[in-house]
């Protein structure tokens, strides 16, 4: 699914047109690409603002003057707030066209993929590259953030250094490199290689698998910059070969003051609605950690607050923050491998018992579209068969979709039950021929949990649309 796609799920379509509309204005006033963070941060901010007009709320008076008068992100947002007047025919206040401004500013940011790059330095004809390749592996990636230098006994440093800055400068690095050495003079390479690339270096030692694969994970799914990253694996001593049964991790109440922290808007609507959000997917995989929403406004200043209070960690929203915290993005969580990294960074490993209940990101979207759509069935009463149903499809294929698409076939999936009910199946109208057989009859096996619980059997022809979805 597109990002508009992802956004019909939560806000109207007439709504989301004009936000591209937006979207492609500011892309080309300011002369930047603006991923979808904008235009997801902008589609739910512009949601909460019209239903606070039609509502006769008050303007959050505490966002203004927090946007330099001079900036050129002030200038747009206020020509932003103008197409808004037009488009809507109302007024704009000004705090609201200051928010816009910083939602410009927050969405300027590198991109997710503009990482830390790790460097595996080692002694031996084919160690690090070696050890790299058993962390791809394990990791399930070919990253090329993640460069192996191996160091044969008789070559001389100055070689492995000419060499390892020449690996460098064919990936970017503007957010530094970490350099996982064995011992001796590999380590003492950050240094020369630093002034050579004029980008920051920092080292650790004694190298290991599970170090790599630690600096990995936290690079990809939680975003750190080098500091952050240095000062987490520094402190890093291997995983803890443990088994938590599913009854300990549900009975398990944090309490050594960790927190997550949602950013979105002002920290109250649609940061609320994240807060929830993440609350329930956090409950799913029995961790139990408060979730405090905060906004944009003096953001640094009140996570400096939370953090003398408690550890935070992770961000979750429209804004990386400064500090060194883990942040994943709103489009990561709504697309779903944000929900893995949340779980990663909470549950600190590769706890997956969370799965076994199915994405909460899916199972949330999901009901909320059903109670929408569906009259005659209970939304809550479908939605565990229809979890069912999709972990019987997962298992039949073998093949994992990715969660817009699991949304869009679940809601197709629960509007066909009711089209059952009511006795008004769909006609697909395409070619039987070019639909794989397999896939109809995954669909089918994984179906009769609804013949099991509602004595309900689905039209072929339901069948069909699903196969032509995934």
């Amino acid at each position: 699914m597109t990002t508009r796609e992802r956004l019909l799920k939560i806000v109207d379509a007439s709504l989301v047109d004009f936000a591209e509309q937006v979207a492609l204005y500011v892309q080309k006033r300011m002369n930047a690409s603006y991923h979808d963070r904008f235009l997801y941060a902008f589609s739910l901010h512009l949601s909460a603002f019209l239903k606070r007009v039609k509502s006769k709320d008050a303007a959050h008076k505490e966002l203004e003057g927090a946007v330099p008068q001079d900036s050129l992100c002030l200038e747009v947002a206020t020509e932003i707030g103008s197409l808004i007047g037009k488009h809507y025919r109302l007024e704009v206040p000004r705090v609201e066209i200051e928010y816009i401004a910083l939602l410009l500013e927050s969405s300027q940011e590198d991109e997710r993929d503009d990482r830390v790059v790790i460097v595996v330095a080692t002694h031996g004809q084919s160690t690090a590259t070696s050890m790299v390749e058993v962390a791809q592996r394990l990791f399930g990636t070919t990253d090329v953030s993640v460069l192996a230098v191996d160091m044969p006994l008789e070559v001389r440093p100055q070689a492995v250094l000419d060499k390892m800055a020449a690996m460098l400068q064919s990936v970017p690095c503007l957010k530094g490199v970490l350099i996982l050495a064995d011992m001796g003079s590999l380590c003492n390479l950050g240094p020369s290689l630093e002034k050579r690339l004029d980008v920051p270096v920092r080292t650790i030692d004694m190298v290991s698998t599970p170090l790599i694969l630690e600096a990995m994970r936290k690079a990809e799914l939680a975003g750190m910059d080098l500091d952050g990253l240095y000062d987490s694996l520094a402190s890093f001593h291997g995983y803890e070969a443990r088994d938590v049964t599913q009854d300990e991790a549900l009975e398990k109440v944090t309490d050594d003051g960790r927190v997550v922290v949602t950013i979105c808007s002002t920290g109250k609507g649609t940061a609320l609605k994240l807060k929830s959000l993440i609350e329930e997917i956090l409950r799913g995989a029995g961790q139990h950690l408060p979730v405090i929403p905060v906004g944009l406004v003096k953001l640094e200043e009140h996570l400096r607050e939370i953090a003398e209070s408690h550890r935070i960690v992770a961000a979750v929203g429209v804004k990386k923050p400064a500090l060194r915290i883990p942040f994943i993005p709103l489009e990561a969580i709504i697309g779903g491998e944000g929900e893995n990294a949340l779980l990663e960074l909470v549950a600190g490993g590769h706890d997956t018992s969370h799965q076994r209940q199915g994405s909460r990101v899916v199972q949330s979207l999901c009901a909320e579209s059903l109670c929408k759509f569906l009259t005659y069935l209970n939304p809550e009463k479908v939605m565990p068969l229809l979890m069912e149903f999709d972990e019987r499809l997962e298992a039949g294929r073998r093949e994992p979709l990715p969660n817009p698409l699991r949304i869009r076939l679940l809601v197709h999936c629960g509007c066909a039950l009711e089209r059952c009910v009511v006795r008004k199946p769909l006609h697909y109208g395409g070619s039987l021929a070019e639909l794989r057989t397999e896939k109809v009859e995954a669909l089918k096996a994984a179906a009769e949990i609804f013949s099991e619980k509602l004595h309900l059997t689905l039209a072929a022809d339901e069948y069909y649309f699903m196969a032509e979805m995934i």
